[in-house]
């Protein structure tokens, strides 16, 4: 279940004490880089975005290993490198793929309370969600399992797809079951009568970790409503089948749930009965919204209601539309009609295997491509901003480093960074209560590199610097990085 305030301290403390003598100490020398291209810098003044990254060398060149450990980071738009805050795993060990190793994604700040939270596996240690303060960086709270009540094999309690909580601290997020299903609709063999399917139950919990819905997509959609050319496009199984792969579960504006199921498509479902309200395209021809060709998604992630009530989704596209956009619908939820009202796609078009999100808040549209294949260029496109319209930043990331999601915030961690003063030519950092282990770097271009450690640094050369401290130990620790600080040696005449 979720971690209570007892054993939540008692865990808190294995974690920090199994930090203690860890080897690995992550740092900014170590970080994934982010850049970015600015066309509008007033468009995106100030601008920060929330991110992870992922380095998918394993999954493209099997036995590969990785560079770059995953992390999540706070990026300002203008100046990615060196990030404001981030959190990371392991890069000696993360050399498998996808959730095999440490593996976050999912970051987001809670409009309701304000709390950052985060996808975390850590194997052998901890999978599931985790609640940072933004004003103090401490963790308070995870999601790691629940009280079971499924007849079904439970594969995993906590999808690593979407958790969010509304004003009454009620938790919404996914599980994943085995569940056996009639696919020889699917697969065409009378032998598939009862094939085992990987399915996902959608999963609210109260404030206090009572199950307050339970809903099984089985008891509501047909298994002949799954593309089964789809079956290889996600997360493989071996003999299992991908049945629903559930990429979104969100709260819509009145309160009831918001689906992507990415081999089958997107619903609405009543949050006091489990009845689908609604579905939006997809092969249930006699009960769904009709979507016209010209309008349809493919393989989609980020389903999700925009505050003036329309509907967004990323669109990955498939092998037949090998093309990602972002859309709009304006749904009409009485009368069962769909029209899109917008639709971004970039020229050349943009393949995206997986990942992804698209967000749209006022002017401004993000829309981050997810996972793509190489290029011979040393980055590839993270993330396209457009401000009314007009592309206003590309974000980039290193060869085969990918982002599930980047979201633009307001949150900008300003009361842990630390802040670099200069005195008698030596930098000094101001020593917030918590913070530890202070490292200096000299920064060029996206390369941070080590020059000292503890709280001042005299510099030998000009340059730009940054310090960096960490906050916490073991699983959770945050590294906070001051702004960049132009350091001049003034030539004697």
């Amino acid at each position: 279940m979720r971690i209570n305030s007892i054993t939540r301290k008692i865990f808190f403390t294995i974690v920090i004490f199994a930090g203690i003598n860890s080897v690995c100490n992550a740092q900014l020398n170590k970080l994934c880089p982010i850049s970015s291209t600015v066309y509008d810098k007033q468009a995106v003044k100030g601008m920060n975005l929330l991110l992870n990254t992922k380095d998918f060398i394993p999954y493209f060149k099997p036995g590969g290993g990785t560079k770059l450990s995953s992390s999540v980071q706070l990026v300002n738009t203008q100046q990615p490198f060196p990030p404001l805050w981030f959190q990371m795993g392991n890069p000696v060990s993360d050399t498998g793929n996808f959730v095999t190793t440490t593996f976050l994604a999912d970051i987001k700040i809670q409009k309701q309370g304000g709390d950052l939270t985060f996808f975390f596996s850590y194997p052998g240690k901890l999978f599931g969600s985790v609640t940072l303060d933004t004003a103090t960086l401490e963790p308070t709270d995870t999601l790691i399992k629940y009280p079971t009540i499924y007849k079904d094999m439970v594969m995993k309690q906590f999808d690593s797809h979407d958790y969010q909580v509304d004003a009454a601290g009620n938790q919404l997020f996914a599980s994943q079951v085995y569940r056996k299903i009639d696919a020889r609709c699917l697969s065409n063999y009378e032998s598939d009568s009862a094939r085992t399917a990987v399915s996902n139950n959608i999963v609210i919990l109260n404030s206090k970790d009572s199950i307050i819905f339970n809903w099984n997509p089985l008891d509501h959609i047909s298994p002949c409503e799954m593309y089964w050319e789809y079956k290889n496009s996600s997360l493989s199984y071996g003999e299992l089948i991908n049945w629903s792969h559930l990429n979104s579960a969100r709260f819509a504006n009145d309160g009831n749930i918001l689906y992507s199921l990415r081999h089958i498509g997107l619903g609405k479902i009543n949050r006091k009965t489990g009845e689908i309200m609604w579905k939006l395209g997809g092969k249930d021809s006699t009960n769904s919204i009709h979507l016209p060709d010209s309008a349809r998604y493919f393989l989609q992630h980020d389903f999700s209601q925009r505050e003036d009530g329309l509907y967004s989704v990323f669109s990955n596209g498939d092998l037949s539309h090998l093309y990602a956009e972002g859309l709009v619908y304006k749904i009409d939820e009485v009368n069962k009609t769909a029209v899109l009202e917008s639709r971004y796609r970039t020229k050349p078009d943009i393949f995206s295997m997986a990942l992804g999100s698209y967000q749209w808040h006022n002017n401004t549209c993000i829309i981050n491509y997810g996972m793509q294949k190489p290029t011979d260029t040393p980055t590839q496109d993270m993330a396209h901003i457009l401000v009314k319209d007009k592309l206003a930043a590309v974000i980039s990331g290193p060869q085969m480093n990918f982002s599930y999601q980047v979201h633009e915030t307001k949150w900008a961690a300003a009361q842990r960074r630390p802040v670099i003063s200069l005195k008698k030519k030596i930098l000094y950092s101001d020593a917030k209560k918590g913070l530890h282990d202070f490292n200096w770097y000299k920064i060029e271009e996206n390369t941070a590199i080590p020059v000292g450690s503890g709280t001042s640094f005299m510099p030998l050369v000009s340059g730009k610097y940054v310090v960096e401290a960490i906050q916490g130990l073991g699983l959770f620790k945050s590294y906070l990085v001051s702004d960049i600080f132009t350091y001049t040696i003034t030539k004697k005449k």
